[in-house]
């Protein structure tokens, strides 16, 4: 499972519509449909579905973003220890 697809489903749950995750990711609408559609593949679980003009995150996609989100922040965290100083002994 791809981190960044996470990450791409967790911005579109906060923007609410791929338009704006798009935006906030700074990628295209093309690409984040795909990565969410290519997440719902390899979960066997369907994320989000047409409503309206817009979207609605089912109750697996809710349930997914709240246990992604801290993995997330988690995965932040390490990466930014290569630019902490480090203690040398």
């Amino acid at each position: 499972m791809d981190m960044n697809r996470l990450h791409y489903f967790s911005v579109l749950v906060r923007a609410g519509s791929i338009t704006k995750a798009s935006e906030l990711l700074n990628i295209s609408q093309p690409a984040v449909s795909k990565a969410i559609k290519t997440l719902e593949l390899e979960l066997g679980k369907e994320l989000i579905i047409p409503d309206g003009r817009g979207i609605a995150i089912t109750d697996y996609g809710l349930r997914l973003v709240e246990h992604c989100d801290p993995l997330l922040e988690i995965l932040s965290q390490l990466s930014q220890l290569d630019q902490s100083p480090t203690n040398a002994a």
